[in-house]
C-alpha cells in the first residue's frame, strides 16, 4: 500500500471520530490541556500560548499555532497554518498531517519542530492562500491565483531516532520553495522521506541545509537543499537527490538504490560540482535475476576510491550463470583507479564461478566467469 493512501485513509478515520467524540470550538486557556478523549476545532482561538494535545485537533481554514505547541494525540491541519517563532514538538505516538500552506519563519526567536512521531506533508498545493495583487504582461492576476508554494519554513527541523518526516504530494510541484531567499535547517536522525512524484527542492535559497547523522533518508521523487551533508546512515529510495556532496568520506554512511516496493530500481545523484568522489562507506546493490538489479546513476563523474566499499546480495533465490552480467553504476565518467577491489563484498558462487569487476570508463559491471 502506498504511503498516500495509507495517510488519506488515517485522515478520514479522524474525522469520522471527530463526527463521533466530540465536534465544536472551545474557548482555550494558557496552559491548555486537550485530554484524550477530546477533540478540538482551530488552534487560533485567543487566549493562550500552550497547547499539550493528547486528543484530536481538527484546524480550520486559517490557524495560528501557539507558542508550543506539544502532541502526543493527532492534529490534522488541512488549510493555512502560521507559527512566526513558534516550537512544535511532536512526541513518539504523536501524528501530525499537514494538508495546506505551512508558514513558519523567524521572528524575534527561531521557529522549531522537533519529532519524535509522525509528521506527513500531503494533499498540499496551497489552494487557499490567494497572492498579492500584481500584474502579469501589465494585467493584473486573476482573482483566483494561488501561491505555488506549500511548506514554507524558515526554522530548525529536528527529526529524532524515532520520528517520521513524510512529503508525499504526487503532483510535480515544489512542495518546499521558499519565499525569499530562507528556508529550513533539517537535521535527520530518524526517517525522512519525498514520496514517488512529490518534489522538496530548497536549492535556490541561501540558508537551506539538510544533515543526517544516522537513520534512513528515502528519495522515490526529488530532493535538494543548498547543502546537504550526510554524515551517517542510509540513503535509499529510485528518486533523484540535486546537488549531490562532491566527496564522502563517512564510514558509517551508506548508500542502497532501491527500496521496499521497489528493489531493483534507480538511484540518480546529481553532483553539485558536477563530480562525486566516493572515499568511504558503502554503495549496496541487489541482484535478483537478469536485468533485475538495482542500479546508481551520477549524473556526472564517479570517482570510487580509498575505503570505499561495493556490496552485492542477491535476492529471490537468483544464482548468477557464467556469462551473467549485471551494470550497477552508470555515470559520464567513472574512474576506479585508486578502488581496491579487496573492498568489494560479494556473494559466495557455486564452485567453478568467479566475480569479474569491470568499469568501461561510463559503467560498472560485475560478470560472472
Amino acid at each position: 500500500m502506498k504511503k498516500s493512501k495509507h495517510l488519506n485513509d488515517n485522515i478520514k478515520s479522524m474525522l469520522i471520530i471527530a463526527n463521533l467524540i466530540l465536534s465544536g470550538s472551545q474557548a482555550l486557556a494558557s496552559p491548555y490541556t486537550i485530554e484524550a478523549n477530546q477533540t478540538i476545532t482551530g488552534l487560533s482561538s485567543p487566549g493562550f500560548d500552550n497547547i499539550i494535545n493528547r486528543g484530536l485537533v481538527l484546524g480550520e481554514t486559517d490557524d495560528y499555532l501557539p507558542l508550543l505547541l506539544e502532541n502526543y494525540g493527532s492534529i490534522y491541519l488541512p488549510s493555512k497554518i502560521t507559527c512566526p517563532g513558534q516550537k512544535l514538538v511532536n512526541y513518539a505516538k504523536g501524528y501530525i498531517a499537514i494538508g495546506g500552506y505551512f508558514d513558519c519563519y523567524k521572528q524575534g526567536a527561531q521557529a522549531q519542530i522537533e519529532n519524535s512521531g509522525t509528521i506527513a506533508v500531503n494533499n498540499a498545493v496551497g489552494e487557499n492562500i490567494a497572492l498579492d495583487p500584481r500584474t502579469i504582461g501589465g494585467q493584473l492576476r486573476p482573482a483566483k491565483d494561488y501561491m505555488p508554494w506549500t511548506y514554507i519554513f524558515w526554522g530548525k527541523i529536528d527529526n529524532k531516532v524515532t520520528g517520521k518526516f513524510i512529503i508525499d504530494r504526487n503532483n510535480g510541484v515544489n512542495l518546499c520553495q521558499s519565499q525569499g531567499s530562507e528556508a529550513p535547517e533539517i537535521e535527520n536522525r530518524g526517517y525522512f522521506e519525498i514520496a514517488q512524484g512529490s518534489t522538496c527542492n530548497f536549492i535556490s535559497t541561501k540558508s537551506g541545509s539538510y544533515k543526517q547523522f544516522e537513520g534512513e533518508t528515502k528519495v522515490n521523487g526529488t530532493f535538494g537543499s543548498r547543502l546537504l551533508d550526510f554524515q551517517g546512515g542510509i540513503l535509499t529510495g529510485t528518486g533523484t537527490i540535486l546537488k549531490f556532496p562532491e566527496q564522502l568520506w563517512n564510514a558509517s554512511f551508506s548508500i542502497s538504490p532501491g527500496n521496499s516496493t521497489s528493489p531493483f530500481g534507480e538511484l540518480t545523484l546529481t553532483p553539485e560540482m558536477g563530480y562525486s568522489v566516493f572515499g568511504d562507506g558503502t554503495l549496496n546493490f541487489v541482484i535478483g535475476g537478469l536485468n533485475n538489479n538495482s542500479k546508481l546513476h551520477v549524473n556526472g563523474e564517479a570517482y570510487i576510491v580509498g575505503s570505499a566499499k561495493i556490496a552485492i546480495s542477491l535476492k529471490n533465490g537468483f544464482m548468477p550463470n557464467i556469462g551473467n552480467s549485471f551494470t550497477i553504476i552508470t555515470a559520464n565518467d567513472i574512474r576506479t583507479d585508486d578502488f581496491n577491489q579487496a573492498n568489494l563484498i560479494l556473494p559466495q558462487l557455486p564452485t567453478g564461478r568467479q566475480w569479474h569487476f569491470d568499469n568501461d570508463g561510463t559503467s560498472l559491471k560485475l560478470s560472472v566467469i
